[in-house]
């Protein structure tokens, strides 16, 4: 038997590649008109923070939180780098470990904040915590935004998928 040399045409390839992906975006779920939606938080939001320093001093800022893009998450893992000093983070106390996230998150998500946030959030732990559950909370309601609800006014899940291959096994 002699086998056919067959080579494959990429041209023909490529295009049938960009028609399927066209395709795939007709077949992409649009929301009903009717259906309801949370309320969305915007990527950047700002707040006022009151501190009563054990120096005696009362300060106040407006803070601004922007939820962090990848570079920004990238930037946090090096802040987190350097506040460990080369030591393995799992090998700390769960609030050395807690602190130092906390930092790195609050260094990177607020913008350019007032000198003594940074300060007195690095010695107040309860400081560090009350503005940490503030920039968490927000990060969380910005990508729960936008999300579906149920008719009866439960959220859905924001993050669907459908594998038929798992489905097809359990044939």
């Amino acid at each position: 038997m002699s086998r056919k040399k067959s080579t494959i045409d990429l041209k023909t390839v490529a295009d049938s590649a960009k028609q399927e992906v066209e395709k795939a975006k007709d077949d992409v779920n649009t929301p009903a008109e009717d259906e309801k939606r949370v309320k969305l938080t915007s990527r950047e939001i700002s707040f006022e923070v009151s501190y009563d320093a054990p120096d005696g001093t009362d300060y106040t800022s407006n803070l601004v939180s922007k939820v962090m893009d990848t570079d920004g998450r990238l930037a946090k893992a090096r802040v987190v780098s350097s506040l460990t000093r080369g030591l393995n983070p799992d090998s700390m106390g769960q609030e050395d470990r807690f602190r130092i996230e906390a930092l790195a998150r609050l260094s990177i998500q607020l913008i350019e904040p007032d000198e003594w946030v940074l300060t007195f959030t690095g010695q107040d732990v309860e400081l560090l915590i009350h503005i940490n559950n503030i920039l968490l909370e927000h990060e969380t309601r910005y990508f729960r935004g936008n999300a579906r609800k149920s008719q009866d006014d439960k959220i859905q899940a924001r993050i669907r998928s459908t594998v038929t291959a798992f489905t097809e096994a359990e044939d």
